[in-house]
């Protein structure tokens, strides 16, 4: 039940991706039979509940990484960073001008590259590596089909201007979930015995740093890693040892004290939010959304989709022969029907 909401979002997203570029199914008379569109309604009461469910639902199961704007003029970009820029071709590429405004980002549109993310064409990544905010910088961009699907860039270099406008950060706080790859050995350099060697295998973990019961690979608290890790920025590296007390030791077959030197890569750094507010952030600052209100009336506009195609599908009566074939086309007809109850005709239906 946890998920339904959610479920239901999405559903309508998808369905309105679907039903956006086809017009209208024929409403299978012979198998359906339906009151005017007229005679069925939703109500605002049951619009809000739903809502307080979605959000509910959405501040319960999602987390991600949140980037703090870094204010110091002195800052300069790291992998992993979000660069807001804008950019442009050089006046001496010689394209066309559509391709031109392909290429031509302004401040306003809010474009953000991360560095080392993979995301974009390595050249616009690494040039970023070590700039401040102001810079300009020129990136020779070397066009494949992996980077582009316009025709007239594959094959070709291209220079573009690149100005930073801004840079955010994610850092390691005490209430973040950190993923982490790491290696470890014996701090003494000393042969471990077999028992402790799928300790020291390494591999990835996921340690939750305000959980006292979350414990890093069975053995340490996820406690101890926090002086470690705090501070620390996505794909930063660590070195530090770890003791593991005698007491948990024999499980391994030590009779002391056994210390383990860990080398860690920060992979991710993930929180749940608490309010809608860190929920939107990343949406807000790429100019999906301006305001809370904004995502919040979007959200409503899905819900009362979805709350008009059910109660289109409560009162219908479908024949027990019905195909499905004939079902799913009255399915996508109707919501249709829906969207249109709530925020017009989207793909050519009329009811």
């Amino acid at each position: 039940m946890k998920k339904r909401s959610i479920a239901l979002v999405l559903t309508c997203l998808m369905l309105l991706s679907l039903v956006s570029c086809h017009s209208a199914f024929e409403r299978p008379q012979k198998y359906v039979s339906l009151p005017p569109l007229s005679e069925i309604t939703v109500s605002e009461k049951d619009v809000d509940k739903e809502l307080d469910s979605v959000v509910k639902d959405l501040l319960e199961n999602l987390t991600g990484e949140h980037f703090t704007p870094l204010t110091s003029p002195s800052e300069t970009v790291r992998a992993g960073d979000r660069v807001h820029v804008s950019f442009s071709p050089d006046d001496s590429v010689t394209l066309s001008e559509e391709t031109v405004k392909l290429l031509t980002s302004k401040e306003a549109d809010r474009l953000y590259i991360i560095p080392k993310s993979n995301t974009m064409p390595d050249a616009l990544e690494d040039i970023l590596i070590g700039a401040k905010v102001g810079d300009t910088l020129s990136a020779q961009v070397s066009y494949t089909e992996d980077d582009t699907d316009i025709e007239e860039l594959i094959g070709t270099t291209v220079t573009l201007n690149v100005k930073v406008h801004a840079i955010a950060r994610v850092t390691v706080q005490a209430h973040h979930a950190v993923k982490v790859q790491f290696t470890a050995k014996l701090a003494d350099e000393s042969e471990p015995i077999d028992r402790i060697l799928s300790l020291l295998q390494g591999g990835i973990e996921t340690v939750v740093l305000n959980d006292a019961e979350d414990t890093f690979d069975e053995v340490f608290s996820a406690l101890e890693l926090q002086e470690h890790l705090l501070g620390l920025h996505k794909f930063d590296t660590a070195d530090f040892t770890l003791t593991l007390p005698k007491e948990k030791a024999v499980d391994y077959g030590y009779d002391t004290d056994v210390a383990i030197a860990f080398h860690v890569t920060v992979n991710t750094v993930s929180e749940t939010p608490t309010a809608l507010t860190d929920l939107l952030v990343d949406e807000m600052t790429y100019g999906a959304y301006t305001s809370v209100d904004s995502y919040l009336t979007f959200c409503r506009n899905m819900v009362k989709e979805e709350l008009a195609l059910q109660a289109i599908m409560d009162a219908a009566e479908f024949a027990e022969d019905m195909p499905e074939k004939e079902y799913d086309a009255f399915y996508t007809e109707n919501y249709n029907a829906a969207l249109y109850s709530v925020v017009g005709d989207v793909s050519g239906y009329t009811p």
